[in-house]
């Protein structure tokens, strides 16, 4: 009885850990996340003292209910197996692989304007790369900002992304350089896809990335932008993306900008608002809006 006690209690250890470990991966590739989360931990925590306690009961002291109670975990693990087989997304295959490069003024502008449609090309088979051209500590605390667009890039998947020093509201004077910066990203990545702020934003920032990811992209064939908090209203987007089941993977990556947290346009409700608001334009669920620049249909594809 004490190794099978200790077996099961090694088994539970082993879920409730991974659960806590790999929070980013469940919220990209499984629907309901926090319910598969929450069940999980559960389980797991009445299971390992359950587990424990029949570890330590001697056999000349075994009563029925550790017969039952050993019934009943065993009965556990197949219905966390199947609980995670359920709620786990049809993985998608892509025709070819895509590079995308995502291109945001501050930190947390590529988890509010696309968070959902990265973490959805991370989970196709796509190879995802950002940018974000400030610390944006005009507006909070530089090294925190740079450190929560980190943890945000790894929690929607993408392979990495850099954060520059240009100057926080002051982007505008600095074109040129921006220009170059871009260049340089596209010529060692080469990417199929770019993605960048709109020219119908308000922001001065976004305005000027906008500005010069297009003149650095003028050789690029396919360049969407995307919406940010701050578009005007003549944004009228003509490309939408699907992100019904990424939509949580996006709330969890813009809650990671704790920094920011206080701002309106952070809440989960106003997210999930804007993602239905989008999906009725593109007669889906939820959606995230573009506007295409230039596109090739063979980038687009099945996005």
């Amino acid at each position: 009885m004490f190794w099978l006690g200790s077996l099961l209690a090694t088994l539970f250890v082993v879920i409730a850990v991974g659960v806590a470990t790999h929070d980013g991966y469940i919220r990209r590739h499984y629907r309901h996340p926090r319910l598969l989360i929450g069940a999980l931990l559960t389980l797991s925590i009445l299971a390992i003292p359950l587990s424990v306690g029949i570890a330590l009961t001697a056999p000349e002291q075994q009563q029925p209910w550790v017969q039952y109670a050993i019934g009943a975990l065993f009965l556990t693990l197949p219905a966390i197996v199947a609980l995670g087989l359920h709620l786990r997304h049809s993985p998608r295959l892509p025709a070819r692989q895509r590079r995308v490069l995502a291109v945001g003024a501050h930190p947390d502008d590529l988890e509010l304007a696309c968070g959902a449609s990265l973490a959805r090309f991370v989970d196709e088979g796509h190879e995802v790369m950002a940018m974000v051209m400030s610390h944006g500590d005009h507006g909070g605390i530089g090294e925190e900002r740079e450190r929560e667009a980190l943890r945000g890039a790894e929690l929607l998947g993408l392979e990495g992304v850099t954060v520059r020093d240009f100057t926080d509201t002051r982007m505008a004077e600095e074109i040129s350089e921006i220009v170059g910066a871009v260049e340089v990203a596209i010529e060692l990545f080469k990417p199929d896809i770019i993605l960048t702020h709109s020219a119908h934003d308000q922001h001065q920032d976004h305005h000027a990335v906008h500005l010069a990811t297009m003149r650095a992209a003028r050789h690029s064939p396919t360049i969407l932008c995307f919406e940010s908090p701050s578009v005007t209203q003549e944004f009228r987007p003509n490309f939408f993306v699907d992100v019904s089941e990424y939509l949580e993977s996006k709330v969890s990556a813009v809650q990671m900008h704790r920094d920011q947290s206080g701002k309106p346009y952070m809440g989960a409700k106003l997210l999930r608002g804007a993602a239905v608001f989008r999906g009725r334009q593109g007669r889906i669920p939820q959606a995230e809006g573009f506007e295409v620049m230039r596109a090739l249909s063979s980038d687009l594809g099945e996005l």
